[in-house]
Parts: structure tokens; C-alpha cells; sequence
């Protein structure tokens, strides 16, 4: 909710979402839609300590989706950003300001 609430301020400028598949309240699949709504084209990285199995059933685990396995390195995250990133022509990020 407070995800939700930060994003719907004036001026933020979201360029990726980095979302726990499980979380208490909203899924990160729903905030992943919700954001959707107002930013078409949003990137996602899900991340999660549950295995696929228990994952399966919140509809995230798609040919195209960026799972990051928890516990995870910042190497492995900057990874898995970069993978989202790349795949996403929307997704511009200045990196001298960000």
C-alpha cells in the first residue's frame, strides 16, 4: 500500500520495480499491475526466498520474468537489473542523476 501511495505522489519518476513475490497485503504481481495501470510498460523484478513450486500458483513465473532467488549478492541483483532493463526500451535511467 505505502508502494502504491509513494508512487501515486506527484513527480515520482519510477524506472523499475523491485517487488517481493510475498508479501502481507498486495502481492508484488499487484502492485506490479497496479503501477501498470498508470506507467504501461513498467519493468519488474520479482524477487523471493520461496521456491518455484510455492511460487507457481501467484502467477509470476513466465518465460519472460525476472526471478532473483533470495539470498542474492548485489552482483547477482545489478544482474538481474540490467537483464530487466535491457528487455525494456521504455526504461531509460540517467544514471548521473539517479
Amino acid at each position: 500500500d505505502e508502494a502504491l501511495q509513494i508512487a501515486a505522489s506527484e513527480g515520482v519518476r519510477i524506472d523499475l520495480l523491485l517487488t517481493d513475490v510475498i508479501m502481507p497485503g498486495l502481492s508484488g504481481k499487484q502492485i506490479h499491475e497496479a503501477l501498470v495501470a498508470s506507467r504501461p510498460g513498467l519493468p519488474v523484478a520479482y524477487m523471493s526466498g520461496y521456491t518455484a513450486n510455492i511460487l507457481a500458483g501467484h502467477g509470476v513465473l513466465g518465460q519472460e520474468t525476472t526471478l532473483i532467488q533470495k539470498p542474492f549478492t548485489l552482483v547477482e541483483l545489478a544482474v538481474a537489473v540490467r537483464k530487466v532493463l535491457d528487455r525494456s526500451p521504455d526504461a531509460r535511467i540517467d544514471w548521473s542523476t539517479a
